[in-house]
């Protein structure tokens, strides 16, 4: 009987540590809880403000004109600001912005990574002029034609907008992005002249401003049409102005070129003239100095 008893009293005093233990429990989540959400409230309103902005890799813009633009100010929480918006709006609102990084140093500065946007191209647009990155991003249309940047010759830009991607015409978007990514893989932006997009079986590239012309054909093989361009410029780097012919894919042809051949690369931007007919040559591969021989050439000698 005692030990029944015994047995009684220690399941009733166990069974009440228990219920102890549970309330003390929750009362400790909800301190926790608690402690949590203070933290929380105190990070996103009195702790972790902006005092400092640290900025790099801006050329084009002053750090006043970035922090304007990002709509941010000293003051501003570090957690309840996005990202990736400020991002959006920055390579929006200041077109030579590509790309920003943004992370925080902790309590109390911010800081940003700049990408800048390097000029590339210029394309037509109705009595003006549309500069473009190398990406086709807008950066500025412009009465006064820019120097020190491609000529995209072809079809206009339609309804440019700085900030955002260019659109050109529905024909010329199917093929544009594709010849100028090939030609920005081969051959350096600062040298090259102008990329003739006006016919997409004819397609041209100007190299060293004016000074060689390439005639690519169709975007067949285009990569290996550039290389093959590539290699007989490097071999023939001399200051006469040339034609280099690799429509064939199969070999590149070169020639210097008569004056009267000479194409008017600002002209042609700006729809006042065209490329001139290309004469047609008998061609001679393989001759000592590399370049192509018109046979006509070894009759006069005769």
């Amino acid at each position: 009987m005692a030990d029944r008893k015994g047995s009684s009293v220690d399941r009733y005093y166990a069974s009440k540590q228990k219920r102890q233990k549970k309330k003390r429990a929750k009362v400790y989540a909800a301190l926790i809880f608690l402690c949590v959400a203070v933290l929380i409230t105190l990070s996103l309103t009195v702790f972790f403000n902006i005092r400092s902005f640290e900025i790099a890799g801006n050329t084009a813009y002053t750090k006043d004109q970035i922090i304007g633009a990002a709509g941010l100010k000293e003051g501003d929480n570090l957690f309840r600001l996005n990202k990736f918006k400020i991002a959006d709006r920055l390579a929006v609102s200041l077109p030579y912005i590509e790309s920003v990084e943004i992370y925080r140093k902790l309590p109390t500065t911010l800081c940003m990574n700049v990408t800048e946007c390097r000029a590339c191209f210029v394309a037509g647009r109705a009595g003006s002029y549309v500069l473009l990155s190398d990406k086709r991003k807008v950066l500025a249309v412009t009465e006064k034609l820019p120097s020190g940047v491609a000529y995209l010759i072809g079809d206009t830009v339609k309804e440019p907008k700085p900030g955002y991607t260019a659109s050109f015409g529905e024909a010329a978007e199917s093929y544009l992005g594709e010849v100028i990514d090939a030609v920005l893989a081969v051959f350096p932006a600062d040298k090259i002249g102008a990329i003739d997009l006006t016919d997409r079986y004819n397609l041209r590239l100007y190299y060293d401003g004016d000074r060689v012309k390439i005639l690519l054909g169709n975007t067949e093989d285009l990569l290996d049409k550039l290389q093959m361009a590539k290699e007989a410029v490097d071999k023939n780097s001399t200051v006469e102005k040339a034609r280099i012919d690799v429509t064939d894919s199969k070999k590149a042809y070169y020639r210097v070129l008569d004056e009267e051949e000479i194409d008017d690369l600002a002209g042609m931007l700006e729809g006042k003239s065209k490329a001139k007919p290309d004469k047609i040559y008998e061609i001679v591969t393989d001759t000592e100095d590399g370049q192509e021989q018109d046979p006509s050439d070894d009759e006069e000698e005769e």
